[in-house]
């Protein structure tokens, strides 16, 4: 594909004799031929090359010019852009911008420079072609504000299916290795992830951290001891990033760009702001949701978290004045982005209905982190959690599962059985709860996320088998203790455990039983003592 770039003045953005040479590039052409097209070429990490007529690529120059005569890629003939629309601004490795000073003209050449109010009017060229487009965009994307309607999520489409994946140290990668976050990004984005599961600020307690701290602010490591009101043995100091906005932004653009959303959350906040000072956390938040706003606000962020399991995590647990606090930083999200949904925070391992209701007392939306106990105990609960003490969806908002049984060394609740995750992540699917796949992989990033059984299998099992609006089939079981189906018509869909009974609640022509690993197909009634998503169609 080739290009032509005019500038906001409508001249044509031109590689003299179409490059090589000295490479001046002039932005003076009122038409366009041949030395004003341009090949995009797509690098790691969403970032592009130019290349000129000649097979010479744009570069920018040490001294502030743009020159087209180099015959390799390196560090200044990398681009990354920002898109308006059909035009496109292009920011250099120095973290200057493409400019045509003037909007362009007579003897007006290509230079870059550095614009503090972010690309602008002589900083942005139409293309002819949206060459962007060629980066991975999310397959089923969120359509305007995720938001709640009858216990269930929904957007401007209809009834969704919200299905994110963890990866919490993102920050700390863009940081370290740029290359590496954009090429994970992508690959959550071709995986078909509507969103991503993000910490804000991590690193708070004993040395689990170490390495992959995420630090807007300066804090002092500590050593857990049971002590919820204040830390324990404080070690060494971890120093705020100075450039911890531009990251927080540019995560926020890549995501926007690939029309993907955030979960957002604090990791080890508030135990980590200095000291016990409630106006420090609150200035934080604060801070966090004006940049999201400024990036895009709910087209971006999905739901706004205040603590990660902050019973152990805050100076005050689970104390009044703890909830107090988190119902003011909710607030505080709520004035800068009314339109995204927000989350208190999980109690760990605790689905019972004291817990899940002091863990919902602000926002509106249930945080769960689903028990840590054996498996059974796991899919037990995310079915029960739907049918609050009986009732269809009784309790009054939605469950998102931020933390439910993964695979790898990192997942709390590990389950690395593809039969077991692919029933318990359905169960979720079926019952209508928001879903985060969890690894461990995502935890800490110590191997690539599509390391792990399930990063691209699962999300692409359950995009060709549950339909978005699965939340609104009609439901019901062969009672006894028979498990549930979900029906639209004819079509049913259901998970299953081997240790549960599996007869349907009306006759069954045919079914297909996915284990993970395995497919297998029958006739007549299902099979019993089997574990998976069972899909079929009724007599």
């Amino acid at each position: 594909m080739t290009v032509t770039l005019r500038a906001s003045g409508g001249f044509f953005v031109c590689a003299e004799m179409g490059g090589g040479g000295d490479g001046v590039v002039m932005v003076n052409r009122e038409s366009a031929g041949p030395w004003e097209q341009w090949t995009p070429l797509a690098l790691d990490g969403g970032a592009f090359a130019l290349k000129s007529h000649t097979g010479h690529f744009l570069c920018a120059d040490a001294d502030g010019e743009c020159r087209a005569n180099r015959d390799e890629i390196g560090p200044w003939e990398t681009l990354t852009i920002e898109t308006r629309g059909g035009s496109v601004a292009f920011k250099t490795s120095h973290g200057t911008y493409l400019q045509a000073p003037l909007g362009g003209g007579s003897g007006v050449k290509l230079i870059h420079s550095h614009n503090d109010q972010m690309p602008g009017e002589w900083e942005f060229f139409v293309s002819s072609e949206a060459f962007w487009e060629t980066m991975p965009v999310c397959k089923r994307p969120l359509v305007g504000p995720l938001r709640v309607q009858d216990r269930m999520f929904r957007d401007d489409t209809g009834w969704r299916r919200v299905h994110f994946c963890s990866w919490f140290p993102a920050l700390r990668i863009l940081r370290d290795s740029p290359e590496e976050f954009y090429r994970q990004l992508d690959s959550i984005t071709a995986a078909g992830y509507q969103g991503i599961r993000v910490f804000l600020a991590v690193g708070g307690w004993d040395d689990y951290w170490v390495g992959r701290e995420v630090a807007p602010i300066t804090f002092q490591q500590w050593t857990f001891d049971n002590n919820h009101m204040r830390p324990g043995t404080l070690t060494h100091v971890v120093e705020a990033w100075p450039d911890y906005d531009d990251l927080l932004r540019e995560l926020l653009q890549a995501c926007r760009k690939r029309k993907i959303r955030l979960h957002v959350t604090n990791g080890d906040m508030q135990i980590i702001c200095p000291g016990p000072d409630l106006n420090a956390e609150i200035d934080l938040h604060r801070r966090y949701a004006r940049i999201c706003a400024e990036e895009g606000g709910s087209e971006v962020i999905a739901l706004a978290e205040t603590t990660n399991e902050f019973s152990l995590n805050r100076y005050g647990a689970e104390s009044p004045e703890s909830i107090e606090q988190m119902g003011r930083l909710l607030d505080v999200w709520a004035e800068a982005l009314p339109d995204v949904l927000r989350a208190q925070g999980a109690i760990p391992g605790n689905e019972e209905p004291s817990s899940l209701e002091l863990a919902s007392t602000h926002g509106n939306v249930c945080a769960v982190h689903v028990s840590r106990d054996p498996f059974l105990t796991c899919i037990k609960h995310t079915h029960a959690l739907v049918h609050w003490e009986g009732d269809y969806r009784g309790f009054p908002k939605p469950f998102w599962e931020g933390e439910p049984c993964g695979p790898g060394d990192d997942s709390y609740a590990r389950v690395d059985d593809p039969a077991n995750l692919t029933a318990v992540y359905a169960m979720m699917a079926l019952t209508g709860q928001a879903t985060v796949w969890f690894q461990g992989a995502g935890v800490r990033s110590k191997e690539p996320l599509e390391s792990e059984w399930g990063f691209i299998e699962l999300v692409k099992l359950f995009d060709e088998l549950l339909p978005e609006d699965l939340v609104a089939w009609e439901h019901g079981s062969a009672g006894g203790g028979a498990i549930e189906y979900w029906w639209q018509g004819h079509d049913f869909r259901t998970a299953t455990y081997a240790e549960w009974d599996t007869t349907p609640p009306r006759a069954v022509k045919d079914w297909t039983l996915y284990d993970g690993w395995n497919v297998t197909s029958g006739t007549g009634a299902p099979p019993q003592k089997v574990t998976g998503l069972l899909v079929g169609t009724f007599a």
